[in-house]
């Protein structure tokens, strides 16, 4: 199983997001249907329709939830065949443009 989570029809420069960035939230503007062969996400603002595979419907998943980048590296691992830097290259990369495009969001502190 490889990673080719995110399919767009036009490319956008990547930013970086690091190991322990996060907590993240999905966009106000993102729908999101999800199944056994992965998800689809659409974004209401800009009218563009975003695809996931499995194991990206697995990253979604757990970014909603919370997880940091670290976080979801260890848990994609227990479910993907692939080397360790591979698997942190294409994680890097499905998590930075899930934010770039918008479709996640930092979560706002709420303070204490």
């Amino acid at each position: 199983m490889f990673l080719t989570m995110l399919r767009r029809r036009s490319q956008q420069p990547v930013i970086s997001v690091g190991p322990d960035s996060g907590p993240f939230a999905i966009g106000d503007h993102v729908k999101a249907v999800a199944n056994d062969d992965g998800a689809v996400l659409l974004d209401l603002k800009r009218d563009r329709c975003y695809s996931l595979d499995p194991v990206g419907s697995l990253v979604w998943r757990l970014l909603l939830t919370g997880r940091t980048p670290r976080e979801i590296y260890d848990a994609v691992a227990v479910e993907c065949s692939m080397s360790a830097d591979q698997l942190e290259a294409d994680l890097q990369q499905v998590i930075s443009q899930l934010f770039t495009s918008g479709l996640v969001v930092l979560k706002k502190s709420t303070g204490a």
